[in-house]
């Protein structure tokens, strides 16, 4: 009986150990997609920040091209007045 609970202790352990392994392996595994994703997420918020400014710097050139167009159509418009 002895033996048979030796073994079964022993046993057990083996599957402790092993368990504990690849719970060690997961964890570390996870570690390293989860750091890919934070990596992934830096490029990507780097990348939307580059198109944002780039979206600014253009929508300021758009809206001085209209302010530019409005001007001139009033100066036309205050000549043709002007002219009758």
């Amino acid at each position: 009986m002895e033996r048979l609970s030796a073994e079964y202790q022993e046993t057990e352990d083996k599957y402790r150990q092993d368990y504990q392994l690849m719970v060690e392996e997961c964890v570390a595994n996870l570690r390293a997609v989860l750091a890919e994703k934070d990596k992934e997420i830096s490029e990507k918020d780097e990348s939307i920040t580059k198109i944002n400014a780039l979206f600014n710097d253009l929508q300021a050139k758009s809206d001085s091209a209209v302010a530019a167009a409005k001007r001139a159509e009033a100066i036309r418009t205050a000549a043709d007045f002007y002219k009758l």
